[in-house]
């Protein structure tokens, strides 16, 4: 739904900031929220995947991003 996206985008640019903060496990579970919240912020997994190798778990990293690349991806304007 509308709300669900805004409030992963909402988590989501938390996200970024904490991590800028260098607050990674607040920003991987904000990333990690807001996938919850909006499977399609491929924003959100791509975060979530540079979060975890900061946090040198590779293996981790790796399954976030192979999980992305096998989402159907959506056009920008099919994602509004």
């Amino acid at each position: 739904s509308a709300s669900n996206r805004d409030a992963g985008i909402r988590r989501l640019n938390e996200g970024v900031a904490l991590h800028g903060k260098r607050e990674f496990a607040a920003a991987e579970a904000a990333m990690v929220e807001a996938i919850s919240l909006a499977p399609d912020l491929i924003e959100a997994r791509l975060s979530l995947a540079r979060i975890l190798m900061q946090r040198q778990r590779y293996t981790d990293a790796r399954q976030v991003l192979v999980a992305a690349i096998a989402r159907p991806m959506l056009s920008p304007e099919q994602a509004i």
